[in-house]
């Protein structure tokens, strides 16, 4: 079972837990896809649907992995937003208080 196989599995078992990375890092991204330009040229017929259909299941993990970090991002910039604001109030506060 090659790499390919091992991630779509993966992918499957965490598919409600988005927030447990599928690949971990750039080299790890770069030698999935060497993985599958090589095994996509040297396998046929069933096999290759076989591999399309692991590709599809890590498709799907690395999208629930992509909408799960979209919605962290957007919550911690709402948190830096809401931040920035009650900086920017506490430093009004503090010249208006210096004029006094």
């Amino acid at each position: 079972m090659g790499k390919i196989e091992v991630l779509a599995e993966r992918a499957a078992r965490r598919r409600r837990r988005a927030e447990v990375p599928l690949i971990a890092t750039p080299e790890e991204a770069r030698a999935v896809a060497r993985e599958v330009v090589e095994r996509l040229s040297a396998v046929s017929g069933d096999e290759r649907l076989l591999l399309l259909a692991a590709l599809g299941d890590l498709s799907r993990g690395l999208s629930d992995r992509l909408q799960h970090l979209q919605r962290e991002m957007a919550a911690d910039r709402a948190a830096i937003l809401a931040l920035n604001s009650g900086l920017q109030a506490c430093g009004g506060y503090a010249r208006a208080a210096r004029r006094d």
